[in-house]
């Protein structure tokens, strides 16, 4: 027996791409009703289609839309439910792209949408029927991580939030740093995705909980901050939202994490700048590091590092032909505060074209697969902290 949830409504905070929205009122179903006759050909007649939708909503079905501008380019339908056999899951009915915008990620995108919302809401696995789809639906089903099985695919989400009932207290806490300004359409968010799937695939069935933090919206650090580490004055506790709180935070917020993963873009051969103020805010003398005659000691506890980084032009390999100060830099002021063996992922070339762009994503997600698939649990690095699964 399934028991559907009639109430939820998405909203964009939930779904976290702007260019994905609910399809709710008789002017949007009316805009989906050529991609749903797509799948669907005995929807022809639009009175018809509108009043089985409807019916459908009452009993929990809803649509969201990817637009490009103000045209629809994809639609996808589905449901909150709870059986016997997956326990609380989205299931996906619906997955159309318009013919004009195949082979453009749409797809993707509101598959990715529909996770964060799972989550969001305590969901725990997204399930798809093995029924009739557009051409190439199956690929793209696998390479979104989804699990095939006779009857339908399935794949286990992370949950978002460590705090929501529904998050064991045996769950690996994981921090993302999100430096791109690009949002969903990021190459580096992209590639973090498969890094997490990576490491919720090594980590068996102890379930993730990934903390996502924006580094777009993060200030910089100012001028009491500086004069408070120079020893040239006291930090004042009743500015709570000085730099130096801030910086507090974001180091106790790095602490608590069994894993960090930092999806980051190369900007001018190096570090953006948003997180490099990052790195301005946790690295800190006499908090996460001392000075000694020998050098700086870090404070911090190892633990896995994961670098999830796109780059316009080629970094490695015999074609490259630009200088890389991004993950030099990265190791260098990650092991100031003790984490000492960060593993970097690369998608390259993200300038040069489609073509290679596709080909450069391939090989990422290659190399993404191979190296946690080499690695038993709580050994990505030597140096890392163990991570076994343990059922308490």
């Amino acid at each position: 027996m399934t028991h559907t949830n009639h109430q939820h409504l998405p909203n964009l905070l939930d779904l976290a791409d702007s260019a994905l929205r609910p399809l709710d009122g008789l002017a949007d179903l009316r805009l989906a009703h050529p991609l749903l006759c797509h799948r669907h050909p005995h929807l022809a007649n639009a009175v018809d289609a509108m009043a089985r939708i409807g019916r459908l909503q009452g009993q929990g079905y809803r649509l969201i839309g990817a637009f490009d501008g103000n045209r629809l380019a994809a639609v996808a339908g589905y449901r909150f439910q709870e059986n016997l056999l997956f326990g609380r899951f989205l299931s996906l009915e619906d997955l159309i792209t318009a013919d004009t915008h195949q082979g453009a990620d749409w797809s993707c995108r509101l598959l990715l949408g529909l996770e964060r919302l799972a989550r969001a809401e305590g969901y725990l696995c997204l399930v798809v029927e093995r029924h009739g789809g557009q051409p190439g639906a199956e690929d793209h089903y696998r390479r979104s991580g989804l699990i095939p099985s006779s009857i339908r695919y399935s794949k286990p989400l992370i949950l978002t939030d460590r705090s929501h009932p529904m998050c064991p207290s045996n769950t690996l806490s994981v921090l993302r740093l999100i430096a791109s300004p690009r949002g969903a359409e990021s190459e580096s968010l992209r590639l973090s995705h498969q890094v997490l799937d990576g490491i919720a695939r090594q980590s068996g069935e102890r379930p993730l909980s990934v903390t996502d933090l924006d580094l777009n919206t993060l200030a910089h650090v100012d001028g009491s901050y500086a004069r408070v580490l120079a020893g040239s004055a006291d930090m004042d506790p009743s500015q709570p939202a000085s730099s130096l709180q801030r910086s507090d935070n974001l180091i106790h917020q790095l602490d608590k994490a069994d894993v960090l993963v930092i999806a980051t873009p190369m900007h001018n051969y190096g570090v953006p700048s948003v997180l490099k103020a990052w790195i301005d805010h946790i690295v800190r003398i006499r908090v996460t590091f001392n000075s000694t005659p020998q050098g700086k000691v870090g404070l911090l506890r190892d633990r896995p590092v994961y670098g999830a980084i796109s780059s316009g032009g080629l970094i490695t390999g015999d074609r490259a032909r630009q200088p890389d100060f991004l993950r030099p830099y990265l190791k260098a002021a990650l092991a100031t505060v003790g984490l000492n063996h960060p593993q970097f992922f690369t998608v390259e070339g993200t300038a040069r074209g489609d073509v290679e762009l596709a080909a450069a994503r391939q090989k990422a997600e290659e190399h993404v697969i191979e190296f946690f698939s080499a690695r038993p649990l709580g050994h990505a690095n030597s140096g890392a902290r163990s991570f076994s699964v343990v059922h308490q």
